[in-house]
């Protein structure tokens, strides 16, 4: 009797916890719709200085360490786990001068990193001199 209510103790302990919250006694997902996934080096160098000088001793040694563990889709999804965020909207984004680019094709081989997880918006960039409107939001569109 004792080993099975143990077995059973251990199985229960080993199995995920389910995401989302608790209201009214209902569990509810939990949607995260502004995720931005990238790679450190896909960042301005003047945003990674700023950025570093905003991380604590020890992690200012090694930025490019501890923003790859919360940029990847990995990592994001480490962050989601620990948050009970059941689907995450991962952003492409394109700001070259400011925060960087996390390109299109990026973000669909993120989003491809856990499906029933992620979501993807494509980032449309409005750049001087061309035209923006129906026609080139297509082309934003996931296909």
């Amino acid at each position: 009797m004792r080993w099975s209510s143990l077995v059973v103790v251990a199985l229960v302990s080993c199995a995920d916890e389910e995401l989302g919250v608790v209201y009214a006694g209902e569990r509810m997902p939990v949607i995260d719709m502004h995720l931005h996934p990238g790679d450190w080096d896909s960042i301005p160098p003047e945003t990674q200085e700023f950025l570093s000088s905003r991380f604590p001793f020890p992690i200012d040694l090694r930025p490019d360490k501890a923003a790859g563990g919360v940029l990847s889709p990995a990592g994001i999804l480490d962050e989601m786990d620990r948050a009970g965020v059941s689907v995450g909207t991962l952003l492409a984004i394109y700001a070259p001068r400011t925060v960087g680019i996390a390109a299109n094709e990026d973000v669909i081989a993120d989003v491809a990193h856990d499906p029933r997880r992620f979501t993807g918006w494509r980032a449309c960039a409005s750049i001087a001199g061309t035209r923006t409107g129906p026609s080139s939001w297509r082309r934003c569109a996931w296909r």
